[in-house]
């Protein structure tokens, strides 16, 4: 079977760790050519496979459409694999266009409801967006989502019939994570014994990075040692140094910028903390657990629900409210045999639940399924 994935770039994210996992772990029957928009990005030193990689040369994606239509028009492909709505119009557009229609496999990221409650947009812009997505939904064969709860807000806010839409949770390697997690880090801060709370994702306001800076603060003021590490890069860090800055918190917060190997820095973490506002399904929750470190993460929508079982693999905690979130890191730090326990269950959760060859088995059903 033929395969074309069409990504907007490896530099890492979520969507970009799942589609490697799946390039990675897809059965070798499957022939894949991967499209780039840009060849940049430390994630393509993750791909083991042999697979023939395509750069775009417009790199702006408004502008590969056409590049696109030609490049399915010379290959005989059963399937294109995308994901992220404006990629989603593109390879929409391009696939209408071509002589050859293989089928669309779409896979949305975000959670469309909750992402439109804390994302700043103008009326008329939400508007733009609502039928381009609903467009990409209606060219896609299946749309693909990570969590439950996506799979409801698209039925009932698009009118996505169910059967359209295949729950796959985002799959984890977890020999991979767990190898990268040994290595050593050089950063002074793991070498003290005053604890570390870890925090992954973009620079974004919906990653909530404020709260969870706010609530080390609150943690500080009772005389309780503690350091936060912030790994990722984004438009909020300025935002983010300042209120650092404000708080008086230059010697308790460290921003690491995006790293190629984040697992080592996790691992030795005592704590994993998601802020996020929103999420689609949090991939840097499950890494955490995977790599042996106790998580609390907000109840915000999608995703941490379905992962975590309050006080058994983990601890959920209100969206955008600093005080319960620092007293949870409190109580955790306090209790290192709980700590231990819930980091335990998460490892056991991950390899229940979320462990790559399973995962990818039910993508090559969708694929084949579409192809036939």
């Amino acid at each position: 079977m033929k395969l074309l994935i069409v990504l907007p770039h490896l530099r890492g994210g979520g969507a970009q760790r799942v589609a490697v996992n799946i390039i990675n772990n897809l059965d070798n029957h499957f022939s894949i050519n991967l499209f780039l928009i840009n060849d940049d990005g430390s994630m393509i030193d993750y791909i083991e496979r042999d697979i023939q990689i395509i750069t775009s040369k417009a790199k702006k994606t408004k502008n590969t459409i056409f590049e696109l239509k030609n490049i399915i028009d010379q290959n005989n492909y059963d399937a294109v694999f995308t994901m992220k709505d404006y990629l989603g119009v593109a390879v929409s557009i391009a696939v209408s266009l071509a002589k050859s229609k293989p089928p669309i496999i779409y896979r949305e990221v975000t959670h469309k409801s909750a992402s439109e409650v804390h994302e700043i947009t103008s009326l008329i812009k939400r508007k733009i967006w609502y039928y381009a997505e609903k467009y990409v939904y209606q060219k896609a064969s299946i749309i693909i989502v990570p969590s439950n709860s996506m799979k409801d807000d698209l039925m009932i806010k698009y009118s996505i019939p169910q059967e359209k839409i295949i729950v796959i949770n985002n799959p984890v390697d977890i020999d991979l994570i767990q190898k990268l997690a040994n290595i050593a880090v050089d950063h002074p801060w793991f070498k003290s014994t005053i604890p570390i709370a870890i925090g992954m994702g973009r620079l974004i306001a919906g990653k909530g990075f404020q709260v969870l800076i706010k609530a080390v603060s609150l943690v500080a003021e009772k005389n309780i040692p503690l350091r936060l590490v912030i790994i990722g890069d984004g438009e909020e860090k300025s935002k983010l140094q300042k209120l650092v800055e404000e708080l008086a918190m230059q010697d308790k917060v460290a921003f690491l910028g995006s790293q190629a190997n984040p697992y080592k820095y996790i691992s030795k973490a005592d704590i994993f903390v998601l802020s996020s506002l929103y999420e689609g399904f949090p991939n840097a929750l499950i890494e955490a657990m995977t790599c042996g470190t106790p998580v609390i993460s907000t109840d915000c929508k999608s995703g941490p629900s379905e992962i975590i079982d309050h006080y058994e693999n983990g601890i959920l905690v209100p969206v955008g409210d600093a005080r319960p979130m620092a007293e949870e890191i409190d109580y955790l730090l306090s209790d290192p045999n709980l700590a231990s326990a819930l980091a335990l269950k998460a490892k056991q959760t991950v390899i229940n639940k979320f462990a790559v060859k399973q995962l990818v088995a039910e993508y090559e059903k969708v694929f084949q399924m579409v192809s036939t």
